[in-house]
């Protein structure tokens, strides 16, 4: 291979190069360029055509570079070409980062007073990397040292924020992934409580599934907790959505998240990254069983590279946030004390055995409309014994009738 200096002048970009980059993204190379210099060929045709490098060859004009090496490479016909610069881009996106090597490498420069900022990552994400390394002694959830549920976290003042997280979440706005359930009232509540100046906003995603009068309730929390309601509707309703699938999701392939993720992620992009925090109410005690502990609340997704998620009751008990909605006596949704457990769609096939029983005898025409569904997709639910989840949602509400029975006992006790 021979690499040759070559002006930037006689290289031709290719015009419909499907890579996007703005001028911040080209002035962050740039900077990179001015302290490292340019060390990565770009790849082109001997008559100036350029395969690859179309980011790295506006970086270098940006930092004021006249030339740059260059390999040539002739005698390829025009769909190697064309396919060579879709293969080499998307390449290089099939890797992922390790995040706990990652925090070390970017603590261990920190230290040594290197400006991070020349390294590509936006301020937010830098911002968590690091304070995820303050705490990375902690294992990966096997070994003795794994962070653990702190049976102290009862209430929302042991819950405060530390220092580290303070320097990231001020001054930021809060989109909340709001459920109306528990755990996402409680976590928008620890938010206008410990950052009461921060704008924050509740959104929830309507899949056309939810139960009569649920949106009152959304409302009715918006209000007692000073933040806006922000009701994303799916382009797609989870009801036709599962007639043209012909199947109920199952717990290995969960579709009706895809569905709501799309929503909720499009919404999330619209924002720019080091403007906002992502709030969540998931807890260590939800994490599957080969799920991997953190040593920060605060956590990425690979969906939304570069945005900063926060989820405030990590380390809390299960009955943290029923402690703290009741202490502060935020609206709690009506369908649990009516037996349910969660607000997701009515009709969804994770609900456990209490909850089937619950809606045959509190929500009947939603149980009704279960066995309808029924009849044209089959059995499938997610808490269902059988090997071949071949139980009805009959049998699945007689399963849980005891549970059910015992729990509005405890109801009207209460």
């Amino acid at each position: 291979m021979i690499v040759e200096e070559v002006n930037i002048s006689s290289l031709i970009p290719y015009g419909d190069n499907p890579r996007k980059y703005g001028p911040r993204e080209i002035e962050q190379f740039a900077a990179a360029i001015r302290e490292f210099g340019f060390r990565v060929p770009v790849l082109a045709l001997r008559d100036g055509r350029l395969i690859d490098g179309h980011f790295r060859l506006a970086a270098a004009a940006a930092a004021g570079l006249s030339s740059v090496p260059a390999v040539y490479v002739d005698g390829w016909p025009e769909e190697k070409v064309r396919a060579f610069r879709l293969a080499i881009n998307r390449m290089a996106d099939l890797a992922t980062w390790d995040e706990e090597k990652l925090a070390a490498e970017l603590k261990a420069l920190s230290e040594q007073s290197f400006d991070l900022s020349l390294l590509g990552f936006d301020g937010v994400e830098l911002e968590r990397l690091l304070a995820e390394s303050a705490g990375s002694g902690a294992g990966d959830g096997d070994g003795a040292d794994a962070p653990k549920v702190n049976k102290a976290i009862a209430g929302m003042d042991d819950l405060a924020p530390d220092e580290e997280e303070l320097a990231i979440l001020s001054g930021r706005r809060f989109l909340v992934e709001f459920s109306g359930g528990k755990d996402s009232t409680a976590a928008a509540l620890w938010v206008r409580r410990f950052l009461p100046e921060n704008d924050v906003e509740l959104c929830f995603v309507d899949m056309g599934a939810d139960f009569i009068g649920f949106h009152g309730h959304l409302t009715a929390v918006a209000a007692d907790l000073g933040g806006r309601l922000k009701t994303l509707r799916s382009r797609e309703h989870m009801i036709e959505v599962f007639l043209q699938k012909g199947k109920l999701p199952h717990f290995g392939h969960p579709y009706c998240h895809e569905v709501l993720h799309k929503t909720l992620d499009a919404y999330m992009k619209e924002h720019a990254p080091e403007e906002i925090v992502i709030v969540r109410g998931g807890r260590l005690q939800e994490r599957g069983k080969k799920g991997k502990a953190r040593p920060s609340r605060f956590m990425t997704v690979d969906r939304l590279k570069g945005y900063a998620f926060f989820q405030p009751l990590y380390f809390a008990l299960k009955d943290a946030a029923d402690k703290i909605l009741a202490a502060n006596q935020t609206p709690i949704w009506d369908g649990y004390t009516r037996g349910l457990q969660r607000t997701a769609c009515r009709v969804c096939p994770g609900q456990k055995p209490r909850a089937y029983a619950a809606l045959r005898q509190n929500f009947p025409e939603v149980f009704s409309e279960l066995r309808w569904l029924e009849a044209r997709l089959g059995t499938g639910y997610w808490q269902d014994k059988t090997p071949d989840k071949s139980a009805s949602v009959e049998h699945m509400a007689d399963r849980g009738q005891k549970a059910f029975e015992e729990n509005q006992a405890q109801e009207a006790a209460a």
